[in-house]
């Protein structure tokens, strides 16, 4: 019988077999599927993420489309006008997009989604997916990717990318749309049909929803026509393409299209009705799974027939094994006391704190405790493989030498040594090598003590004492009651201490100037012992008296007991940081002042922040002019103008050659001190005014190898020194930077000045064109030349631009910004624009250039605009004018010719040929002798070139063909063309005028005769009738006179009217001599006092006492006819009182000048003159009342206006607010001599 225990073990083995197996199966399984859901959905990820990028690329180029202002300028144009030519740009911009991306058949529809460019053969109706994209692109104003679909009779499926275009940067109705159909065989359905492993089932499927069934939108692996054909209704569930539509994502499991059992991953694609599911047979993605399963059996049936075994094997060797287990019992025993032995051994090695190792005379290490595993960085088994005689570092260190000897010597031996161990650590050890015997072998015993902190410690309290000691810092020890034990090297050189000399001589009182000895004891010592340090800022005496600021460190260190056992401080020597800061304060305090001051007053600041720094009393600053041989003094220090110096030197130009030792520095290139200028020898005399100089320090303004600038300071108490030097070469070359600055500035302020009074006078306007930015920004004058109001960021939108360019120019403008915006370049060009503010049209000339960036893209287009509208204008006169010449040369009627000096015809019109009776062709063979034979031929010559000298008119006489004389004027002058003096003459038949002139002498002659005539008959006239109306009026006054006591009162008022009717005829007759004498009897020229000549005519007339006449200043004196100047102010301002119809009036005279007149006014305050009646007035026998009413004969205004008339003037009335008239004539400032006159 088997023994029950076996039996129990046997049960229990087959139980953890077959549980660990089965866990082992079902893990494994896990793992399997685990790692292909892993993959499936990386796979779906990355196909997701490549139709995402797709989708992202196609809008994109859509978004390009929208965002080009070119492209939809050029729509635009087609739509307002489709003949333009636009389309078939566009049309080439289509094809240009088809060429480089995926589109085919691109489309063009207007906002009203009518087409209005597609490629030949398209139709206009649309797929339902197109519509409805239409309809959210349209909506939305964004581009928009529609569903994938397949039309009729289309041998691929496609989508479109809908891109609306919208006006300028306004979100509303698009005014088109661009249709970009895509062929998504070219990129989807690769992405589709590919997977990244090697696989016999895997396949991914791009599916959307259609209605209540799961549309298959790409070919399958197992069916080929599935595309837009396989339907599976949203009922049956389980299917992944259907979990995927109904909104599941991740992992699942079901049943694919074919029925096949299959692991799937789902998602969907963003912002799209699409998703994409990658699956997998699950034979195929458990496939790996089910050959470890195979294995795994198989691994646990030998291992259940193994154990079998054993337990077989143990009962049938069940007697032996009782023998030896007695055997073995005895053994125990014996290990069990050995092992208490060894247990106290290895309890007493380890609790040693020295290593402790045993080795045999052949080498081998028998023995060896934790302490020495511990501090060689090994293990105890470690070290009982090593073979002394094979350590590397036992050689190295000596300490197999050591051995060695102990062996042969049986001698105990002792050594300190330091090794790198084979475990990696560099150790000092302190050894002790015994040697003994054991079984009869010689073994060595090797004690050792790891003593490396002890010597690091040691090796670095001797480094830090020599970095103490030859640290620049200060480092001193004290006892706590103050008393000095320690000065470093620094400290006793800082103090003139020696090496050997007691620091404690010294004191904190003797170390510290007061103000930081009191610091130190009142506040550091204190703090430090209250808080374990203080740090601050003091300074010490230094052995030269001189005070050193530090900045210092008070350490407090305590005892075991906590006690104060030694106070330490580390100071370092901050004068020069002090000196660093003053000086940046310095230059701070130089740039802020810098753009506030003149440059003079720059120098000036900098001369005083050196003077401060140094310690000096006077500086100076000159400038190197260019040929490095003279200087100019450009600025004193303040102190030295204020109290050192009054000679006068400002802008002064010193020669190097004649200057003194203050420019020793230009000479020897290099600063220079002075500490004992009196003693100088080479020294010159100071000028009147000058401050007495005691020392001086000058140094040098270099720029590469030439010298800019010398700064100069003097008086300082003590010597200069190197520090001075550099104080004076940081601010001084940090000055000329400032000055270097401010006269940039200086000079493109100038610059910029004169460059826009420049561009003011030449009326040019600026503007930029940011092309990644699509903003074009101009000037005034910009917004001037367009007639529009500049903005505030006088920015404009590129459409402004557009729509004020005429529409018949605009293209070509277009076309030539948009290479110069597309390749770089510059260009020019001319164009039409209309003002935005008056429609005005103005003639434009540009010229523009495009910067780029590092890459040498465009970035900028800069430009310029010039109005040229008035040259324009002056260039269409100048050729209308040279055309009009051309004809007037032509169709003159007087004959031209053009002839060069030496007499022969350069040009002539038919009028000229005609005039002498020849033809055009025999006259251009003449010379001017041909005709003109009054002179010999030099004195035609002679005379050609007087003409050509000053012209002249002149009357002679040509000879014509037939040997006539005709009668000529000719009009003559020199003219210089083309390097030539030419004689340009004009020549007028005068034979007709010559006879007309005959017959106009005999007339004048006749009508001087009548005009005498006439003047002797108005006189005589005029003479004879005034004789009977003279005696016909005394006649009725002695009738009244002898009858006034008879006469009836009808009788009295009838002799009244006679004698009146009598007067009237008398005047009448009196003016009628006037008007006929008027202008034909001669007058003086005599000088005229107008105000003179107006009192004089005002006291003639005698006003009644109501009226006033007055003259305006101011009055001209100047010469002229005086008697017909007279008449006519007499008459208009006797007129004016006459026909007044009050008592009482204002005549208001007034002379102002008007070019070549002297334009006179009469004005009342009477009634006034009705405008139908202005020129009537003027009219022989004109009055406005009848004349029983008034006294006049009518005849008074009209001689007023011929003798204005005579003198070549105007006489006009108008009428005066609110009430009376004005009365205004021209009287000439010149008036010639009646000779010349007539």
């Amino acid at each position: 019988m088997v023994p029950r225990s076996l039996l129990r073990i046997f049960g229990a083995s087959l139980f953890v077999l077959v549980t660990g197996g089965s866990w082992f199966y079902r893990a494994q399984e896990r793992q399997v599927r685990a790692r292909a859901s892993a993959d499936l959905e990386s796979i779906a990820r990355s196909k997701v993420a490549q139709i995402v990028q797709w989708r992202a690329e196609r809008i994109g180029d859509a978004a390009v489309l929208m965002g080009s202002p070119l492209f939809g300028e050029a729509v635009l144009r087609l739509l307002a006008d489709p003949g333009s030519g636009d389309a078939e740009r566009i049309m080439t911009h289509f094809r240009a997009m088809q060429e480089h991306y995926p589109y085919r058949d691109i489309v063009l529809m207007d906002g009203r989604g009518r087409v209005v460019l597609r490629p030949a053969g398209k139709t206009d109706d649309f797929a339902a997916p197109v519509l409805r994209a239409l309809d959210r692109a349209m909506g939305w104003a964004q581009p928009v990717v529609s569903d994938v679909f397949q039309e009729a009779g289309s041998p691929s499926p496609e989508a479109v990318v809908v891109a609306p275009l919208c006006a300028g940067s306004a979100v509303g109705a698009p005014f088109a749309i661009v249709l970009l159909p895509v062929d998504v065989q070219h990129f989807l359905y690769p992405v589709t049909q590919t997977w990244p492993t090697p696989t016999r089932t895997g396949e991914a499927l791009f599916v959307r929803r259609d209605g209540d069934d799961v549309l298959f939108l790409n070919p399958l692996r197992h069916d080929g026509q599935a595309a837009f054909r396989l339907r599976i209704p949203l009922t049956q569930r389980g299917v992944p393409a259907v979990e995927a539509v109904l909104g599941r994502t991740g992992i699942v499991e079901g049943k694919d299209y074919t029925g096949t059992p299959v692991l799937a991953a789902l998602a969907a694609v963003p912002d799209s009705p699409w998703f994409i599911v990658t699956k997998i047979d699950t034979e195929e993605a458990l496939e790996d799974w089910r050959s470890r399963a195979k294995l795994i059996v198989a691994v646990l049936v030998l291992l259940a027939g193994a154990v079998g075994s054993l337990i077989g094997l143990i009962w049938l060797q069940r007697g032996k094994y009782r023998t030896l287990l007695e055997a073995a019992a005895a053994l125990r025993e014996r290990e069990a006391r050995l092992r208490d032995v060894l247990e106290l051994n290895e309890k007493l090695l380890g609790a040693a704190t020295a290593g402790i190792e045993v080795f045999k005379a052949s080498g081998r290490c028998v023995m060896a405790n934790a302490t020495a595993a511990r501090v060689v960085g090994g293990t105890v088994e470690a070290l009982l493989r090593q073979d002394f005689r094979q350590i590397p570092s036992w050689r190295k260190s000596g300490l197999l030498a050591a051995a060695e000897r102990t062996l042969a010597a049986r001698q105990v031996h002792q050594i300190e040594i330091s090794l790198h161990t084979t475990f990696g650590r560099d150790l000092w050890l302190d050894c002790a090598l015994s040697p003994f015997e054991a079984g009869g072998e010689p073994h060595l015993l090797l004690i050792f003590h790891d003593v490396t902190r002890s010597k690091q410690a040691e090796a670095l309290r001797t480094q830090l004492s020599q970095i103490i000691e030859s640290t620049s810092d200060f480092v001193a020890t004290a006892s706590p009651e103050g008393r000095i034990r320690y000065f470093n090297r620094t400290a006793r050189r800082l103090f003139g201490l020696g090496d050997g000399d007691d620091p404690g001589t010294h004191s904190i009182e003797k170390s510290h100037p007061a103000w930081a000895a009191k610091r130190v004891q009142e506040e550091g010592i204190p703090a430090a012992i209250r808080d374990g340090t203080w740090t601050g800022e003091t300074a010490f005496v230094s052995h030269d008296g001189r005070e050193i600021p530090h900045t210092q460190v008070i350490v407090a260190h305590r005892g075991p007991d906590g006690a104060v056992a030694m106070i330490s401080t580390v100071a370092r020597d901050i004068s020069q940081r002090k000196k660093n800061e003053e000086l940046m304060q310095a230059r701070l305090r130089l740039m802020e002042a810098a753009p506030s001051v003149s440059l003079k007053g720059f120098l000036q600041l900098a001369l005083d922040e050196i003077e401060a720094r140094t310690g000096s009393t006077i500086g100076f600053y000159h400038f190197m002019d260019a040929d490095q041989e003279t200087l100019t003094l450009q600025a004193w220090s303040t102190n030295t103008v204020r109290h050192m110096c009054t000679a006068e030197g400002q802008g002064q130009h010193y020669p190097i050659s004649k200057a003194g030792v203050w420019v020793d520095c230009v000479r020897e290139r290099r600063p220079v001190i002075h500490n004992d200028y009196a003693a100088l020898a080479h020294k010159r005399g100071l000028p009147a005014g000058h401050a007495p100089i005691l020392r001086q320090l000058v140094v040098p303004i270099l720029r590469g190898e030439r010298i800019v600038a010398i700064i100069g300071v003097g008086n300082k108490p003590a010597g200069y020194d190197q520090p001075d030097v550099e104080i004076a070469l940081l601010l001084g070359d940090f000055s000329w930077e400032v000055v270097e600055r401010k006269r940039a500035e200086e000079a493109l302020m100038v610059s910029q000045q004169r460059l826009q009074l420049a561009v003011e006078t030449a009326g040019i306007g600026i503007w930029d064109w940011d092309i990644g930015r699509n903003t074009v920004e101009w000037d005034a004058q910009m917004h001037r030349f367009y007639g529009l109001q500049p903005r505030g960021d006088r920015r404009i939108d590129f459409q402004q631009w557009a729509e004020a360019v005429l529409p018949e120019d605009l293209p070509e403008q277009l076309r030539i910004l948009q290479g110069i915006a597309h390749n770089g370049g510059r260009s020019e060009r001319e164009f039409r624009i209309r003002r935005a503010d008056n429609g005005a049209i103005r003639h434009m000339q540009a010229a523009e250039v495009c910067v780029t960036d590092v890459d040498g893209h465009p970035v900028h287009v800069v430009g310029v605009n010039l109005d040229i509208t008035k040259g324009k204008v002056e260039a269409q006169a100048l050729a209308q004018e040279a055309e009009r010449r051309r004809v007037l040369f032509e169709q003159s009627q007087d004959g031209i010719v053009v002839l060069d000096l030496a007499g022969e015809v350069v040009e002539l019109n038919r009028a000229f040929a005609d005039m002498l009776g020849y033809s055009v062709e025999e006259a251009q063979r003449l010379c001017v002798w041909d005709w003109d034979d009054q002179m010999p031929k030099p004195k035609l010559l002679a005379k050609l070139v007087s003409l050509a000298e000053v012209g002249a008119t002149f009357e002679t006489r040509h000879r014509r063909k037939n040997g006539q004389l005709l009668d000529v004027e000719v009009s003559s002058g020199g003219v210089d063309w083309r390097g030539r003096t030419l004689v340009f003459a004009v020549h007028r038949d005068i034979s007709l005028r010559k006879i007309m002139e005959t017959r106009q002498h005999r007339l004048l002659a006749e009508l001087s005769r009548s005009n005498t005539d006439l003047e002797q008959f108005a006189y005589v006239a005029s003479h004879d009738l005034k004789s009977p109306l003279r005696a016909i009026d005394s006649l009725a006054g002695w009738l009244q006179e002898d009858l006034e006591s008879v006469l009836t009162g009808d009788s009295r008022k009838h002799l009244d009217l006679l004698r009146q009717r009598a007067h009237r005829m008398e005047r009448l007759l009196d003016d009628l001599l006037a008007y006929s004498r008027a202008g034909r009897v001669p007058a003086d020229i005599v000088q005229v006092d107008v105000a003179r000549l107006v009192r004089e005519i005002a006291e003639m007339i005698n006003p009644p006492a109501g009226f006033i006449v007055r003259l305006d200043p101011p009055t001209p004196v100047f010469a002229t006819a005086v008697t017909p100047l007279r008449q006519v102010l007499t008459n208009l301002i006797a007129n004016a009182i006459k026909h007044h119809d009050r008592s009482a009036g204002l005549i208001e005279i007034a002379v102002r000048e008007a070019g070549e007149w002297f334009e006179f006014t009469v004005a009342d305050d009477g009634p006034g003159i009705p405008p139908d009646f202005h020129e009537r007035i003027f009219g022989m026998f004109q009055t406005l009342r009848p004349r029983d009413e008034i006294e006049g004969s009518g005849i008074g205004l009209a001689l007023v206006r011929r003798i204005v008339a005579r003198y070549g003037g105007k006489a006009t009335v108008s009428c005066r607010e609110p009430r009376g008239s004005i009365f205004r004539f021209q009287w000439p400032k010149t008036v010639l001599t009646d000779e010349s006159q007539s």
